[in-house]
């Protein structure tokens, strides 16, 4: 099955989805993005538990950033291990225990780095991989998902880091004007007050300073996919699921290189692993997930 979203949040809803329908097991996540998405979490508590849509997608749309997905997987025992490609990665294997810690009603998820690789509740392998050193996977693993993010490929942190929205004159004013506005006391230099010509902008930079430009060429894409197609072709068992991320609409995904990019990733996994079953988007799967009743726990 192959499910393209439009930003990583979604594939706690596509991966909760198949999970509840059987489609998937506790699984390994093979996961390919330019950033690890193992952010810290703040969740309602409730909500995590119940297995109805409205819950789900509350928690995807309002409640998880870009950075998120995995470590409610994890808490949900529907991941139990990650092995994560990036454009820097040296190969090893950490052991870590996602951690709870009450917040009023909602629960904060946060990583600890576990000594004792015993297994317990909430610990998984985090392996960062080298695609020139494959060997170190299990490649007869029965149950493993398939995460591919475009920004692997060619990435614009700069854009992918920065918000605005406009304010009114009146707003920009009160706060430009105020040494102790409350955006600057508890955001200091990541966010600005900005005028351009008669309007008006509230911006926010999450990385303060210099990015490194890591948008890439389309020589460079097609080789990127072609080393990718490589590692993955070893492979002696096919993903229970495979989910392309655009990550166009937070920005982290050039615009210029976005189609050439995913049409290029979609043909080598249609290569790879056979699959000649249609495209299904996230709103396809929304659609069925209102159709649907669960009563897994």
């Amino acid at each position: 099955m192959l499910i393209t979203i439009e930003e990583h949040n979604e594939a706690y809803l596509a991966i909760t989805y198949l999970h509840l329908k059987g489609i998937i097991k506790k699984s390994c996540l093979l996961h390919i993005d330019e950033h690890h998405d193992l952010g810290r979490v703040i969740v309602n508590k409730d909500m995590l538990h119940q297995n109805d849509i409205q819950s789900i997608k509350k928690i995807t749309y309002e409640q998880l950033r870009v950075s998120d997905y995995i470590l409610p997987l994890i808490y949900k025992n529907i991941i139990d291990k990650v092995f994560w490609i990036n454009n820097n990665s040296s190969t090893k294997t950490l052991s870590f225990k996602v951690v709870e810690e009450s917040y009023y009603n909602d629960l904060i998820l946060t990583l600890r780095k576990e000594q004792n690789k015993q297994s317990s509740k909430n610990t998984f392998e985090l392996t960062l991989l080298e695609l020139n050193k494959s060997n170190i996977i299990d490649f007869n693993l029965d149950n493993w998902i398939l995460s591919v993010d475009l920004d692997y490929f060619s990435c614009d942190d700069e854009a992918g880091e920065y918000t605005e929205i406009e304010i009114n004159k009146k707003t920009y004013e009160e706060h430009i004007h105020n040494k102790y506005n409350k955006w600057k006391l508890h955001f200091g230099r990541k966010v600005n007050f900005e005028r351009r010509d008669n309007q008006y902008f509230l911006t926010y930079r999450e990385i303060d300073g210099p990015l490194e430009n890591k948008e890439k060429g389309y020589d460079h894409i097609s080789m990127k996919v072609e080393k990718l197609k490589g590692f993955l072709i070893n492979f002696k068992s096919k993903p229970k699921a495979i989910i392309i991320c655009r990550s166009l609409k937070s920005g982290y995904t050039p615009k210029e290189s976005f189609e050439f990019t995913e049409n290029l990733v979609r043909n080598m996994i249609y290569e790879i692993f056979k699959t000649n079953e249609e495209v299904i988007d996230i709103n396809y799967l929304l659609n069925q997930f209102h159709k649907s009743s669960f009563s897994r726990a």
